[in-house]
C-alpha cells in the first residue's frame, strides 16, 4: 500500500489528470461532517458516537452491561437497537435522530468549496445526516439504495448524491426504521429492492478512482459487497487508485483490511486540522485541472478524415469492414451523388432514414465536407451523449451538427427536440435506422421535422456512384460493385471473393459471448456500467481479445452518456461479427447432427436475450426494449449472413438462392417461454409479436389466416392495454397505442384480401380501423408512411380499390367512413398537401 504526499508533484499531478477525466469520485463518511452543528442544537455524530449512544440506550431498557455490547459490530447493535425500540416514535429515537442528524449546518469554507466549488457529476455517501444537500439545497438531487429510480431524470444542472445508507429525513417523517439502512437485513433487503444502485457503485468500484474521506470501513457491508460481490464484481478493469484519507495511525491489520477494499494509496494528513488543507488542495487541482480542458463537446468536432493509400489489402479490409482505423476513409470512397438531392434546413430537424449497410456514415462525412466553413460536429455511432451535452451542443451558432445511427435512442431524441432553438441557426441532421425506435418519434413531431431525403435509403447504389467506385477500384485491382446488387450484398461477395471472411477461426462458445455480442450488435457500444449490471466484468476483457478485431475496447469520451463508465467496448467490424452469429444459429451441416445443434444454439440465443431482459427488469426496462423489436431481431438474425448466402452472392451461376429474414428463429424468441413470462406485461411485446406475424406470415400454407387472426388478438391486448396505461398516466404508451392501432388496421387489410373479400365482417373491421388510422391527427407521419411505401401500401390500396368496385362489401351503416377512406386513398397529394401546410 503506496501513501501519496500531499507536497509531491507526482500527487498533484494526479488529482489534476483524474479531475480533467472526470475519474475520481469521492466516498464520504460519517468523519466528514462528524461534530457539525445542527439547526436543533445537536452536532452530528460518528458511527462509533451513534453506537455507543444506541449501546447506551439499550442497556437502560434491558438492563445489559454495555461491555458485553461494546465488541458487537455495529450492523448487529443497530439490529438489537431497533428490536428493542421497535415503535421509535414513542421511545425518543426520532427526537435524536431530528436533533442530531438534520439542519446540517456546514460552515467550514474550505469543506464547502469542496463539496460545492468542485463539479462533482456525483457523491457517495455513507452518512444519513443532510449535511451535504442542506450546503446547497437546490443543487444536489438525491437517490438511495432501497428505492427505484432513473437519475436521467435528473435536472441536468444538478449534481447526483447517492445515499448508501438511506434518508434520516424519510425515518423521520414515517418512523420506519427501513428508510435507513444500518442492519444486515436492511442492507440485503435493498440489493432487492434497487439493484441499480449498487450495479453503479460496483461499476465505480471497477473504473474510476475512489476517494475515500471519513470513513473507518470497519463494517460497510454496502462496499464490501461492491467489490468483491457474486456478479464477479472485484474486477478493477483499468490502472486505477482507491485512496484512503486519514489522520488516524494505520495498523497492519487495518491496512490488510483497507486492502480488501482495494484500496490501493493512503493519503496520511498529521491531524484532524489538516482536512482544511486538504480539501483547500483538492479544489486547488481541480480549478488547475479545469484551466486545461475546454467544453465536453469539442471531443466531437468533426476532423476531416484523411484517405487510405491505394494499397489493395488495406482497402480490402475496410471494405470487408475489417479495418480497427476508422479514422481514415477508404481510397475507394465518393462522395455520393445524393449530396445533391439533401435539403437540410435551419427552422427544423433533419431527418436521414435507412436501413444498415446503405452508406448512411459515408453520406454523413459527404455532408460534413461539403459544408468547411460551419463549425461542425459529428457524434459517431459509437458514442451516445448525455442530455447536458446535448443541450451545450445545441446552443451553438450556425453549427452543422450530425448524429450518426445508434447515436441517439428516443430519449435522447425528445432531449434534442425540447432543446431545439431555432435562433442558434444551428443544422441539425440525424441519420436513423429504419427499425429504430426513435422513428416512431418523429410521426408525433412531424411539425419540426425535415426528411431531408425523400423515403427510406435503401441499399441500391445510384449508378453515377456506382461507376465513379468502380474506376477506383479498377486502379486497385479489386473485384468491382454491381449496380443490380445493394451495398450489403457487393460487400459480402467481394470479401468472399477475397477470402477477407476471416470468420472461419471464430466461434462462440459460452452464453456470455453470446451475451456481449448481441447486446454490442443491438447498441454499437457497451459501457462498463451495463457489463457491470451484466454480470460480465470478469469474463468481457478476455471475450474482447477472443474477437478481436471485431470489437475493441476503448476509453470513453467525456460527455458520453456512461457516466459511470471511464471504458466501454465498441464494434469495429459489424458484418464480421454477423457472420459469426449467423454461423453460430444457422451451422450449414444439414444432416440430423447440425439440426439438433442449430436449435440448441438458438436455444441459447433465446436464452442470451432473456439473461439482458432480466438483468434490466429491474432497473430499466425501456432501456432494452430493442432487443424485442421485430425489425432490430430480423436485421441481426438475418441469413443473409450465413455461409450459404454469402457463397451465392459470389457464384456466377447463381444456382443457389440467396436467403434473407430470420422469421422462424424470431417467432422463436417471442415465443420462448421465459421471454414470454418476463414481458407478458408488456404492450410492446404484444405488438411485437403481432407485427412478427403479419411481416413474416406465408400466406400459401392453410394456417395463414388463423396466424392473423391470432396476431390481430395480439395487437388488440397492446391497445387496449396501453389505453389503460395513458389513462393512468404513463403517456409513453401513447405511442403504443397508436401503432398497435395502426398494425391491427393492416392485419385486418391483410385478412380481407385472403378472403377475397368475401367477408363482409372482416371488411368492415378493417374499415373501422383503417378510419381509426387516418382520423388520428397526432400521427401523420406514420399515415403517410402507410399510403407511400410501407409493408401495408399494397394491402391498403387492395382494399381501397374494392371499396370502389363493389360497394356492398361493407353494410350501408359504414358509408361515413368508407367516403372518408375513398378521398384519401383516390387523392394521397391532395391529403400530403394538406398536413404539410398544417404543420
Amino acid at each position: 500500500m503506496e501513501e501519496l504526499k500531499i507536497s509531491s508533484k507526482e500527487t498533484k499531478d494526479f488529482f489534476i489528470h483524474a479531475f480533467r477525466e472526470e475519474t475520481l469520485v469521492p466516498i464520504l463518511g460519517s468523519g466528514f461532517t462528524r461534530g457539525v452543528k445542527t439547526r436543533r442544537g445537536g452536532s452530528v455524530p460518528s458511527g462509533t458516537d451513534l453506537k455507543d449512544a444506541m449501546i447506551e440506550k439499550i442497556s437502560l431498557k434491558k438492563k445489559i452491561n454495555k461491555h458485553e455490547l461494546e465488541s458487537e459490530s455495529f450492523s448487529s447493535i443497530s439490529e438489537f437497537f431497533q428490536n428493542t425500540f421497535p415503535n421509535p416514535s414513542e421511545d425518543g429515537v426520532i427526537d435524536y435522530y431530528l436533533k442530531n442528524f438534520t439542519g446540517v449546518r456546514i460552515n467550514n469554507p474550505q469543506q464547502l468549496r469542496f463539496l460545492n466549488d468542485i463539479k462533482w457529476p456525483y457523491i457517495y455517501t455513507l452518512n444519513i445526516d443532510t449535511g451535504i444537500e442542506d450546503s446547497r439545497p437546490k443543487e444536489w438531487e438525491v437517490f438511495y439504495p432501497n428505492r427505484k429510480f432513473d437519475e436521467r431524470k435528473i435536472n441536468p444542472d444538478c449534481r447526483i448524491l447517492y445515499k448508501i445508507h438511506g434518508d434520516v429525513t424519510m425515518f423521520c417523517k414515517s418512523s420506519d426504521y427501513n428508510e435507513m439502512i444500518l442492519t444486515e437485513s436492511q442492507y440485503i433487503a435493498s440489493l432487492r429492492q434497487s439493484e441499480q444502485f449498487h450495479d453503479l457503485l460496483s461499476a465505480d468500484c471497477g473504473n474510476k478512482n475512489l476517494l475515500y474521506i471519513g470513513c473507518s470501513l470497519d463494517d460497510e457491508i454496502d462496499i464490501k459487497y461492491s467489490v468483491l460481490a457474486d456478479k464477479n464484481r472485484n474486477k478493477k478493469v483499468r490502472d486505477i487508485r482507491g485512496i484512503y484519507v486519514t489522520s488516524d495511525d494505520l495498523s497492519e491489520f487495518k491496512k490488510d483490511k483497507l486492502a480488501g477494499f482495494n484500496i490501493s494509496h493512503i493519503i496520511k494528513l498529521s491531524s484532524s486540522d489538516d482536512y482544511e488543507y486538504f480539501y483547500e488542495f483538492l479544489v486547488q487541482c481541480y480549478e488547475e485541472s479545469q484551466a486545461q480542458i475546454e467544453k465536453n463537446i469539442t471531443n466531437f468536432k468533426y476532423i476531416e478524415l484523411e484517405r487510405l493509400g491505394k494499397e489493395k489489402r488495406i482497402n480490402l479490409d475496410y471494405l470487408a469492414d475489417l479495418s480497427q482505423d476508422k479514422n481514415k476513409l477508404p481510397f475507394y470512397y465518393v462522395s455520393s451523388e445524393r449530396i445533391q438531392n439533401i435539403k437540410l434546413l435551419q427552422d427544423k430537424i433533419n431527418v436521414v432514414i435507412g436501413r444498415r449497410f446503405v452508406g448512411k456514415t459515408m453520406l454523413a462525412h459527404a455532408i460534413l465536407e461539403a459544408h468547411p466553413n460551419c463549425q461542425r460536429y459529428f457524434i459517431s455511432e459509437k458514442e451516445s451523449l448525455s442530455e447536458k451535452d446535448v443541450v451545450d451542443l445545441l446552443q451553438e451558432h450556425n453549427a452543422l451538427i450530425i448524429f450518426d445511427s445508434e447515436s441517439l435512442d428516443d430519449r435522447g431524441f425528445n432531449n434534442l427536440l425540447v432543446n431545439f432553438d431555432l435562433s442558434k441557426k444551428n443544422i441539425i441532421c440525424i441519420f436513423l435506422n429504419s427499425f429504430d425506435d426513435v422513428v416512431n418519434l418523429l410521426t408525433f413531431n412531424s411539425e419540426i421535422i425535415n426528411y431531408a431525403i425523400d423515403g427510406t435509403l435503401t441499399g441500391k447504389i445510384l449508378k453515377k456512384d456506382v461507376l465513379a467506385i468502380n474506376e477506383k477500384l479498377n486502379l486497385l485491382g479489386i473485384a468491382t460493385f454491381n449496380e443490380k446488387n445493394n451495398l450489403l450484398d457487393n460487400t459480402l461477395r467481394i470479401a468472399n471473393v477475397y477470402n477477407r471472411k476471416l470468420v472461419n477461426s471464430y466461434t462462440i462458445t459460452s452464453l456470455e459471448e453470446l451475451k456481449l455480442i448481441i447486446w454490442i450488435l443491438v447498441k454499437n457500444k457497451i459501457y462498463f456500467e451495463e457489463i457491470v449490471i451484466l454480470g460480465m466484468a470478469k469474463e468481457y476483457k478476455k471475450i474482447v481479445n477472443q474477437f478481436s478485431p471485431f470489437i475493441q475496447e476503448e476509453n470513453c469520451k467525456k460527455g458520453e452518456i456512461g457516466k459511470h463508465s471511464a471504458i466501454k467496448v465498441i464494434c469495429n467490424g459489424k458484418l464480421g461479427l454477423l457472420q459469426i452469429l449467423s454461423a453460430y444459429i444457422y451451422p450449414s451441416a444439414s444432416s440430423e447432427i447440425g439440426n439438433r445443434m442449430a436449435k440448441e444454439h438458438q436455444k441459447n440465443v433465446c436464452q442470451a436475450i432473456y439473461e439482458i431482459l432480466l438483468s434490466f427488469s429491474k432497473i430499466d426496462m425501456d432501456y432494452v426494449k430493442e432487443f424485442l423489436q421485430f425489425d432490430k431481431l430480423n436485421d441481426i438474425f438475418s441469413r443473409v449472413y450465413s455461409e450459404l448466402s454469402i457463397t451465392s452472392m459470389s457464384n456466377p451461376n447463381g444456382s443457389t438462392s440467396i436467403k434473407y429474414g430470420a422469421a422462424k428463429f424470431i417467432h422463436n424468441v417471442y415465443a420462448n417461454e421465459n421471454i414470454k413470462r418476463l414481458k407478458a406485461n408488456d404492450p410492446n411485446y404484444w405488438l411485437q409479436r403481432a407485427k412478427s406475424i403479419y411481416i413474416t406470415n406465408n400466406y400459401r400454407h392453410a394456417g395463414s389466416r388463423a396466424e392473423i387472426l391470432e396476431a390481430i388478438d395480439w395487437a388488440k391486448k397492446a391497445e387496449q392495454d396501453s389505453r389503460i396505461r395513458v389513462d393512468n398516466g404513463e403517456t409513453k404508451y401513447f405511442r403504443t397505442e397508436s401503432n398497435a392501432i395502426m398494425q391491427i388496421a393492416m392485419l385486418y387489410g391483410r385478412l380481407a384480401k385472403l378472403y377475397g373479400y368475401t367477408k363482409n365482417d372482416v371488411n368492415e373491421l378493417a374499415l373501422e380501423y383503417y378510419y381509426k388510422v387516418f382520423s388520428d391527427t397526432n400521427n401523420i407521419g406514420a399515415t403517410k408512411t402507410l399510403l407511400n411505401h410501407s409493408r401495408g401500401t399494397e394491402d391498403f390500396t387492395k382494399f381501397v380499390n374494392r371499396l370502389i368496385s363493389k360497394t356492398d362489401i361493407v353494410g350501408p351503416e359504414w358509408s361515413q367512413e368508407r367516403n372518408y377512406l375513398l378521398k384519401i386513398g383516390l387523392n394521397k397529394d391532395d391529403y400530403f398537401i394538406y398536413h404539410d401546410r398544417k404543420y
